[in-house]
């Protein structure tokens, strides 16, 4: 973290600083100073520029920061959303001026980064915060933040799942031929996969072999040229393990194994054998050496919490493993392979431990094993193994005593794609108005202020449907203030979620956002005002969102996004259905005429995945065997929506034919 030379920006940093660095784990930032907003009470304000616009990243930040400011009361964190290719130059021309820059900002690294400190525009915070906080950075297991791994656990590892299993995976390490392999080989499985294999591979060599390692070869290449080879050879040394063999078939292939427990119990409760079967899918067909852990789970008598017991550690390579440990054990309530999410792997339960785990997970007490079994159920779920519908039972159970926020927020998410796309269709209205009354109980039922509250006001304004009078009596109540929860803020932004809300139920009209955007335009709100505009559940503004996002030349590029997002987020197939050809055949005139950026954005966020997916299907299909030849940037983002909808499909098929 890097600060401008500013005494205010540093002092408000000294304050704050265990917190704030908490709250961006596993994101590179740096910092400058803005001239200060402390004030003689102690309050501070901090501001933050970051890149995330839309989805997760957005709401990952928003979150945090909420966060952030209930541990830190005198701290306020405003945040502000710029488009990628606009931060760099909205960045430097800031610098420039001290009062003008934010306090943060996501550094983008590389060149970039290091001009900004050999300027002068930055400073090294380190002797700038106390011992305390740098034991508590160098430390993190011993902090209150202990619950690190599950949050990258439902975050970026479910990122990475999800990467892995589409057409376009692709190994760790990609050669980089030119600037378009960079928009199709920089993803989850980079980031979120290389992060979750690193973590494997401290494991995998022991951690105080690793850092050794890591030692030693950064005393031995300081201030030269290293290799990914230079780094294994340093591990190997302290180690003992063959570290060739490892990286050709973590890093050098693509795909994911499954790892299946098997148990056979004796007549006296006793485990006579547990198994390991480690599988892989049929395009990559690599198996690989695992070092993980097998937790054993019970009912804690005490607290009725569910509780690691016993804790095996081995090594797993090859198709069968047998955990020699396990035997003569007696039979756990559920046993958890991967236990500590130690290596990367799909992961599938015993069937006693499965109906253990769907009944009782919101009582597991651990976030980690709570994180790792609920994404487990949520893969089982998107590839067609596990009812959709008793997965958004089960996930309404864990949401009510959920405390870690980021698998919360993901549990949220995976919950509406299942409700929204994976149910079969004559059962959806009830399982949608099922949700929605299920989410506006527990927001009532919420702590009062907290992020948990606000999380589930915004997921059921995701849940509205025409001529729902309850849902539009309780979004109009929180936008005039009719209806109150206790804590909850409505703010700008939140504000305009009600809007759009009530407009993706036609409970607003263009002059009702217009007045809305009349009592403070601002370039933010023009923006919420053109989501809202599109979000209508008209043919009529369908119809003008499409135009709009392909052809208004006016519209900035962050606008443009809003209209493309705004089109798509109306949860009707008939709305989406009319666009499904017009979408493959406008593809080839996006790509002639934006820039990858703005394609990526319109092929992504005009894309009708809300349309009947057999028809997305077999359309897609029929364009990509039209365009073998097209750039491969291209290809990867149609391959990517066309499998979603291949996905939906199949598991659609097989939630009807329960």
């Amino acid at each position: 973290m890097l600060v401008k030379n500013n005494k205010e920006t540093i002092m408000k940093f000294k304050s704050v600083a265990a917190a704030l660095l908490a709250a961006v784990t596993c994101v590179s930032m740096a910092a400058c100073g803005s001239g200060g907003d402390t004030n003689a009470d102690g309050k501070v304000e901090i501001t933050m520029w970051h890149n995330s616009t839309t989805g997760d990243g957005k709401a990952y930040w928003e979150s945090a920061a909420k966060a952030l400011e209930k541990e830190n009361p005198n701290v306020t964190i405003k945040i502000e959303a710029i488009q990628n290719e606009d931060m760099d130059g909205k960045l430097q021309t800031a610098l420039q001026d001290p009062n003008s820059a934010p306090d943060i900002f996501m550094a983008r690294g590389g060149q970039k980064l290091r001009d900004v400190v050999e300027a002068g525009q930055a400073m090294d915070l380190t002797d700038k915060i106390s011992d305390t906080v740098k034991n508590q950075m160098a430390t993190a297991e011993a902090t209150e933040w202990h619950d690190a791994w599950a949050t990258f656990c439902s975050g970026e590892k479910s990122w990475a799942l999800r990467q892995d299993q589409l057409p376009t995976t692709h190994p760790i390490v990609a050669p980089i031929n030119d600037l378009n392999d960079t928009y199709v080989n920089f993803d989850g499985i980079t980031y979120a996969k290389g992060a979750s294999v690193l973590k494997q591979l401290a494991f995998y060599v022991g951690r105080t072999q690793f850092f050794e390692g890591i030692h030693n070869y950064l005393n031995r290449h300081a201030y030269s040229n290293a290799t990914l080879a230079d780094l294994l050879s340093e591990l190997e040394k302290t180690s003992g393990r063959d570290l060739k063999a490892w990286s050709a078939k973590w890093l050098e292939e693509s795909g994911i194994n499954t790892i299946a427990t098997g148990l056979t119990v004796n007549a006296d409760g006793t485990i006579a054998e547990l198994k390991l079967t480690q599988s892989a899918p049929a395009e990559h067909p690599v198996l690989r050496p695992h070092r993980l852990a097998v937790g054993f789970y019970n009912e804690d008598a005490a607290t009725g919490k569910i509780v690691r017991t016993e804790q095996f550690e081995l090594d797993v390579d090859g198709e069968t493993t047998i955990v020699e440990a396990a035997a003569g054990k007696p039979r756990p309530a559920f046993v958890l392979v991967n236990d500590d999410d130690l290596t990367y792997t799909k992961i599938r339960f015993d069937a006693e431990s499965q109906a253990f785990a769907e009944a009782n997970l919101h009582r597991f007490d651990d976030a980690l094993a709570r994180a790792v079994t609920w994404l487990a159920f949520w893969d089982m779920t998107r590839d067609g193994e596990f009812p959709a519908e008793r997965f958004v039972d089960m996930t309404l159970r864990l949401l009510a005593t959920e405390t870690e926020s980021t698998t919360f927020r993901y549990a949220l998410a995976c919950m509406s794609t299942t409700a929204h796309h994976y149910v079969a269709p004559a059962r959806r209205d009830d399982v949608l108005r099922h949700v929605a009354a299920e989410l506006w109980t527990l927001a009532n039922a919420a702590e009062a202020g907290s992020d948990t509250q606000f999380q589930l006001v915004t997921a059921y304004l995701g849940y509205g449907e025409e001529g729902d009078a309850a849902f539009a009596a309780n979004a109009h109540g929180l936008l005039d203030g009719t209806v109150r929860l206790e804590g909850l803020e409505i703010d700008n932004n939140f504000t305009w979620t009600i809007v759009q809300a009530l407009t993706s139920v036609n409970e607003m009209t263009n002059d009702d956002v217009d007045a809305q955007l009349a009592k403070k335009e601002t370039t933010e709100n023009r923006e919420f005002a053109y989501g809202a505009r599109a979000s209508m559940a008209t043919a009529e503004a369908k119809e003008w969102a499409w135009d709009q996002a392909l052809h208004n030349d006016e519209l900035t590029n962050s606008q443009l996004e809003a209209v493309a997002r705004g089109f798509s987020a109306t949860p009707r197939s008939d709305l989406a259905e009319p666009f499904a050809a017009k979408y493959f055949e406008t593809v080839d005139w996006v790509w002639a005429n934006k820039t990858y950026h703005m394609a990526d954005a319109l092929l992504n966020g005009l894309y009708p995945g809300y349309a009947d997916p057999a028809t997305l299907v077999k359309l897609g299909d029929a364009w990509l065997d039209e365009h073998i030849a097209a750039d491969n940037a291209l290809k990867r983002l149609i391959v990517e929506n066309v499998a979603s909808s291949h996905r939906t499909l199949k598991v659609r098929e097989y939630n009807e034919a329960l």
